[in-house]
């Protein structure tokens, strides 16, 4: 007996994308944060040690104030582009198909498709609002308002959890 193939269509938001983009770019986030304070500590060391005198108790303050709070900037600046990078690719991105059967999964849009076999996942994980099918090398994202009603979110499970050959972590 063939097992029912589900249907769905995925338009992606921003919401949807911020999460996984935070993930993939926090450790860049970081090292920048933490490059820019060597970077400022070393400066002011060195300049502390060879112009003393000329140094005025409001600069030095500024100079020690700007070892903190020039890194905070870096990190809001990588946040605001993070952000918009996450708007630009919800409006770039048009609807996508994706078939779910007992083979695996494809995905069809505008101009490409592309199907991925249960074996290419690792592991499944839901969330209160979506499911991430985990890969070696990204991952697919669904929320959870593309399913039309709980039947169908319920066969999802049945398949990836037949697919995958495991349970689904729930988070």
């Amino acid at each position: 007996m063939e097992s029912e193939k589900i249907t769905i269509e995925v338009n992606y938001t921003a919401k949807d994308y911020r999460p996984f983009l935070l993930r993939s770019l926090k450790g860049v986030i970081v090292r920048t944060a933490i490059f820019v304070f060597l970077l400022l500590f070393t400066v002011y060391v060195i300049a502390s040690h060879f112009v003393v005198d000329e140094l005025s108790e409001t600069f030095r303050l500024f100079a020690a104030a700007s070892l903190v709070v020039v890194p905070l900037i870096t990190v809001v600046a990588n946040l605001i582009d993070l952000e918009r990078t996450a708007k630009v690719k919800a409006n770039r991105n048009s609807p996508v198909t994706l078939e779910i059967n007992e083979t695996g999964v494809t995905s069809r849009e505008e101009h490409r498709s592309a199907t991925f076999e249960w074996e290419a996942y690792k592991k499944a994980i839901e969330y209160s609002d979506k499911f991430v099918i985990v890969s070696r090398n990204g991952g697919l994202l669904i929320p959870k308002r593309c399913f039309d009603n709980e039947y169908t979110i319920q066969s999802f499970r049945s398949h990836v959890r037949k697919g995958l050959n495991t349970a689904i972590v729930n988070k």
